[in-house]
């Protein structure tokens, strides 16, 4: 009897597809699995057991790749403060985004496509750059990308590929060496939820709005980078307030109650990281050493972690720099080296999301504590960037 072909375990398995860009055969689908997660089927009666899905999987083959365990670490922000507004931080992505789109290259994230699914694309012209700003909080599906990516590659082309630290991993895994026209961004990742319960929150919203839903920004700056707000965007441009109920997927995103089972035991939090560049919100940055630029910080500061030789891609006139600390980094953003925690509830919430409608699910998993309800009541009926200085100098007294 011929071997059959095994792929890691389902435990431990990321979605990436790098195996899947791998198989010349074309006998590897992605097809969701009950939670709505994304894995590698493999039809055994057309496979020619080349093994080369095997040899691409980064979790049983590591990519060998140049980075280093000490990382600079700058905070930065774009200049351009309206690129600045529309972006989740600083905009530091756009400013990647838009040296590489100037030299005639190609980058590549993820976008909610006219379905509210997000996929990952690639785009060759600065106009087309919005529709890959902003944290979408979901597992992006990557499709033939990894394909598109090489092809370009090997055309001389340069390319951007931002995406979560295991999806940049398997890319890597995919290559099988690295390319000096290549440059890979991840960024401080909280774990991905699944799908297809994001799916059934957005068609919960809109049938409670009576309204279709076409994007959402679960990091709209109206109020200040350090007062999240939430806004869906409707099919007749309309912006909706996404707040209290409206609000509970990315309640349960924020206590990762139903990630993909490997984010709880990620072997990416850790260094050296598997991209040139981290990126990340600056949460904290002048809290414990000082920040000359503290008015900047309600317009959103972008943590960079540069891991490899590239950071000459930034030297431009477009975008802020000033070097600071890991120690500082890590401070407010433990997931640089600390997955998430399994949270007691997941089991028994994809036990009844198979079983009961949304509604129900959100009575009784996705409620807000009343910790964060006072919290956030405080932020909406009041100025809370106000009552945060007043603290300080409250502070300053004791």
């Amino acid at each position: 009897m011929s071997q059959v072909i095994e792929l890691c375990s389902i435990e431990e398995c990321t979605g990436c597809e790098a195996c899947q860009n791998s198989c010349a055969s074309g006998c590897i689908e992605m097809k969701p699995d009950e939670k709505g997660f994304l894995l590698p089927v493999i039809n055994h009666e057309t496979c020619t057991k080349c093994g080369l899905c095997v040899k691409k999987c980064p979790v049983l083959n590591k990519p060998q790749l140049q980075r280093t365990k000490t990382p600079k670490v700058y905070a930065c922000w774009h200049k351009d403060d309206g690129v600045r507004m529309k972006s989740s931080s600083g905009g530091l992505f756009s400013v990647l985004a838009e040296s590489v789109l100037k030299d005639n290259g190609i980058v590549y994230g993820a976008a909610y496509d006219q379905d509210m699914v997000v996929r990952h694309k690639g785009i060759d012209a600065a106009n087309k750059l919005d529709d890959l700003r902003r944290s979408k909080y979901v597992q992006s599906e990557i499709g033939n990308t990894f394909k598109q990516a090489k092809e370009n590659l090997r055309q001389g082309k340069k390319v951007l590929f931002v995406g979560t630290p295991c999806q940049v991993s398997g890319l890597h895994s995919y290559l099988g060496k690295e390319y000096p026209n290549l440059i890979t961004c991840d960024f401080i990742c909280h774990g991905v939820p699944s799908p297809k319960v994001f799916k059934s929150y957005i068609n919960w919203l809109e049938k409670k709005e009576n309204k279709k839903i076409t994007s959402i920004n679960f990091r709209n700056k109206k109020n200040g980078w350090e007062n999240i707000l939430s806004t869906a965007t409707t099919s007749r441009n309309n912006e909706i307030n996404l707040s209290g109920q409206k609000n509970n997927f990315y309640y349960g995103f924020v206590d990762a109650v139903f990630n993909r089972e490997c984010c709880y035991n990620c072997k990416y939090m850790t260094y050296p990281r598997v991209a040139d560049f981290t990126l990340g919100d600056f949460w904290g940055i002048g809290d414990k050493i000082e920040f000359s630029h503290s008015r900047e910080k309600k317009k959103g500061i972008s943590l960079l972690m540069v891991n490899s030789e590239k950071l000459s891609i930034l030297k431009t006139n477009i975008v802020e720099l000033e070097e600071r600390t890991r120690l500082e980094a890590e401070m407010r953003n433990v997931h640089l080296f600390k997955p998430v925690s399994l949270h007691p509830m997941r089991d028994g919430f994809f036990h009844d999301f198979k079983k009961y409608p949304f509604e129900i699910i959100v009575d009784k998993y996705l409620k807000l504590p009343i910790a964060r309800k006072a919290k956030i009541f405080v932020k909406e009926k009041f100025n809370f960037s106000v009552i945060t200085r007043l603290r300080k100098i409250a502070r300053q007294f004791k």
